[in-house]
């Protein structure tokens, strides 16, 4: 199948093909030249499929999906100017999510969900503080801790700071200064409310067909880290969750990941090699993703050399670093520097996966209302109300932890010196009453913890 998405000079529509959706794509441009009108058209296109769509709204004027479009004096100006056809207007299936649950249903996950690599970037630690953290949640794992929400994992590095000799024999050294520096990191940080129950079930993305989702995100972009970590999560619960579809005639889901080069900004080279490896293997799973940012430059060279389909509107400037990343000649650039609003270069993939010559085109427009809409219901469906509104905070480590600390004195002047036959020190009353206080929880996770790609929990 294909979908029209703009108008050559020559008059003719530029199509992408539903098969090579899945191989990625890119919108570019300067600020004020069309990008997320763009985003809008290809999200609707995606809709009009069948796919289901997540997509970011930093600036808070995507919420008009809903609403079907309207002929305004500047629409029209731009279609007689460009010699368009007015769209079919139309609105569509929509679901909001927010992070801060405030223009949308919440989005979370645990901290044990999360995982130590992602966590690492949340709280920005340094190579020594990674390492340990890696540890901390291996502990937590072995003993069956449960780390749900922030003070949950609070409570456990406080506690390992108090207590760190106690799991040196089996864990290594326990160095305390990491150890307080990711606590002040914890303690410091803003980014608690994205962690907690209900957590986010993947399933409910797709409630119908050719549902388009979108994260209100004009809040959360303020916070750089969080939205970063949020994305990459996102990606590989997708990547972890979903099955094996192969080379679909039509994709499952299509990501928009705006301001996508904050997802890369000061992004340890491990952490990145490991996201290109998911953008590579996700679209056997059927998912699409495009990346919308000012500059392709903004994006590391082994991720958009997987970027097939590429729309990039007007610059104000260019380097020679842009040559390469854009891969358009000089010439072309020259004239992108005095485009209009909606005006492109463009490539995309024809049916065999070849990238077209770049060319200059028109985009065409959306279906629903373009910009936001003032009365929208960002709670539409009964059924999720319910099951994400009101968090949950069940018996974890936090509670746990504390409710033994009340009942046990630890008394480190009760250490004997007495040594066993082999020359070993016995336990001492620390080490006796905090093994006693880990065994006491059991294995309550059940299974042997495994992480997938990019450290976040797999689900079985």
């Amino acid at each position: 199948m294909k979908v029209e998405i703009a108008k050559k000079h020559s008059g003719e529509f530029i199509e992408l093909h539903s098969r090579m959706i899945t191989r990625h794509g890119l919108i570019t441009g300067a600020t004020g030249t069309g990008k997320t009108v763009t985003l809008k058209l290809l999200a609707e296109k995606m809709a009009s499929l069948g796919a289901s769509v997540f997509l970011i709204d930093v600036k808070g004027d995507l919420n008009s999906f809903g609403e079907v479009g309207k002929l305004t004096s500047g629409l029209e100006h731009f279609l007689q100017k460009h010699d368009l056809e007015a769209p079919i207007f139309q609105k569509f299936s929509t679901l909001y999510w927010d992070i801060y649950n405030e223009l949308g249903l919440p989005i979370r996950t645990t901290v044990m969900d999360f995982g130590p690599m992602l966590m690492a970037k949340l709280l920005k630690l340094n190579a020594n503080q990674t390492n340990l953290l890696h540890t901390i949640y291996q502990i937590a794992d072995d003993e069956g801790l449960l780390l749900l929400d922030f003070k949950d994992l609070t409570q456990l590095v406080k506690h390992l700071y108090d207590h760190n000799k106690a799991f040196e024999a089996e864990y290594g050294t326990l160095n305390k200064q990491s150890l307080g520096a990711i606590q002040r990191a914890l303690i410091a940080s803003d980014i608690d409310v994205f962690f907690g129950e209900s957590v986010l079930e993947i399933k409910d993305l797709f409630l119908k067909d050719g549902i388009i989702n979108i994260l209100e995100a004009s809040k959360l972009i303020l916070n750089d880290k969080l939205y970063s970590a949020f994305l990459l999560w996102l990606l590989s619960e997708l990547y972890e969750q979903l099955p094996e579809v192969g080379d679909l005639e039509m994709p499952k889901l299509v990501l928009f990941f705006d301001e996508a080069h904050l997802i890369f900004k000061g992004i340890p080279e491990v952490l990145l090699s490991k996201i290109e490896q998911v953008i590579k293997l996700i679209r056997s799973k059927g998912v699409g993703i495009f990346f919308i940012s000012q500059s392709p430059s903004d994006i590391p060279d082994s991720i958009m050399a997987q970027l097939g389909n590429r729309i990039q509107h007007g610059i104000r400037s260019y380097t020679m670093k842009d040559i390469k990343h854009q891969m358009i000649p000089k010439e072309m650039l020259e004239k992108m520097k005095k485009y209009g609003v909606g005006e492109v270069s463009i490539s995309v993939l024809d049916e065999d996966g070849v990238p077209t010559p770049f060319e200059e085109a028109v985009m065409l427009t959306p279906s629903s209302l373009i910009g936001k809409f003032e009365n929208c219901n960002y709670y539409p469906e009964e059924q999720l109300n319910q099951k994400y509104r009101t968090p949950i905070d069940r018996n974890s480590a936090y509670e746990m932890l504390l409710k033994r600390q009340k009942n046990q004195v630890v008394s480190e002047q009760s250490t004997t010196k007495k040594r066993t036959r082999r020359g070993r020190k016995p336990d001492s009353m620390l080490t006796k009453l905090t093994k006693s206080l880990f065994s006491s929880f059991g294995r309550s996770l059940g299974t042997s913890l495994a992480r997938g790609i990019m450290g976040t929990l797999k689900k079985y």
